[in-house]
């Protein structure tokens, strides 16, 4: 039951998200999440600011586009690791 003055559940999950959105945004590391296909399906917004592309232009792409040739082997090999681990939940 909601008492007066209180705002619905709602409203407080909405501004918890504002207010994470806002420390992603803000803070000085990148969060960069790619899928098993190797696809950028999220980039925080300061992203822009250390890379130079914005968000529409690399999400649903390979990232690995964007690594010297020479290092994908070991992105790769990084990458694999990862999915292995969430899998297993080690």
């Amino acid at each position: 039951m909601k008492r007066d003055g209180e705002k619905p559940m709602a409203d407080h999950r909405n501004n918890k998200a504002d207010l994470y959105e806002k420390m992603i945004a803000n803070m000085g590391e990148v969060i960069v999440i790619i899928d098993s296909l190797n696809r950028i399906c999220y980039e925080s917004p300061n992203g822009e600011k250390f890379f130079g592309w914005k968000q529409e232009e690399l999400i649903g792409r390979d990232y690995l586009c964007h690594i010297y040739p020479e290092d994908i082997p070991r992105f790769q090999e990084f990458h694999d690791r990862l999915l292995e681990d969430a899998d297993g939940q080690s």
